[in-house]
């Protein structure tokens, strides 16, 4: 079976407020490391190191590593009109709820890897495994494992409610709600091929991609 083995660290910050004079905010801060030795997935359900006799070399940023990580949330009620003796007043300006949830994180790492063909003569190519087609990994084994990072990813939220009473008996809420609303473009994936190789054996070559790290799938959450 695979193997891999996952090296975590959590320092965890929160700050609660209960309902109170029409007040209530939940803020939660994670700082965390999470270093492995190979996993190619999040699940950890396979790892696929360069060399399966050295999986010392593979060590670094865990697919599921976020170094920070922020959720908050406030909510607010105003009171202020709630036992005016305006008729007029109490029925606007009281019954509001203001709900604000915030999620800002760092971004994910994501793999350098090689691709195209060995130079000719040595018969394998680079998607069967680096170097001689016969190991598991087109990462590049010169640079850190997963030492690249996504963008942060930045996501508001906000619900304003209206909570109408009839008679004491009957209550209409009438609610609007607005997603990420600061539009802020949270990116998922980029390009992560760092290197071609080609050429001969007498003169093989290794090229840089200018594409690498590309943004290139994205989503507005």
């Amino acid at each position: 079976p695979p193997r891999s083995t996952l090296f975590p660290y959590t320092t965890l910050f929160r700050s609660n407020r209960r309902m109170r004079a029409g007040l209530q905010f939940n803020f939660n801060y994670t700082y965390s490391s999470n270093t492995d030795d190979g996993a190619s997935s999040a699940a950890i359900t396979s790892n696929t190191p360069v060399n399966p006799y050295n999986l010392a070399a593979e060590e670094g940023n865990s697919a599921l590593d976020v170094k920070n990580r922020f959720v908050g949330s406030v909510v607010w009620q105003p009171p202020y009109a709630d036992h005016s003796s305006n008729a007029f007043a109490r029925w606007t300006l009281s019954g509001w709820t203001i709900a604000v949830d915030q999620v800002a994180q760092s971004g994910v790492p994501y793999l350098a890897t090689i691709s195209g063909n060995q130079p000719s003569g040595l018969g394998a190519t680079v998607s069967s495994g680096y170097a001689t087609g016969g190991k598991t990994s087109t990462r590049v084994p010169f640079l850190p494992r997963n030492a690249n990072f996504l963008p942060p990813t930045v996501n508001t939220d906000l619900r304003l409610a209206k909570a109408v009473v009839f008679h004491e008996r009957f209550r209409l809420e009438l609610t609007a709600e607005g997603f990420n609303l600061l539009n802020h473009v949270n990116y998922t994936a980029a390009t992560g091929t760092e290197f071609t190789t080609g050429g001969t054996a007498a003169n093989p070559t290794l090229t840089y991609s200018s594409s690498f790290g590309n943004l290139d799938r994205k989503s507005v959450v």
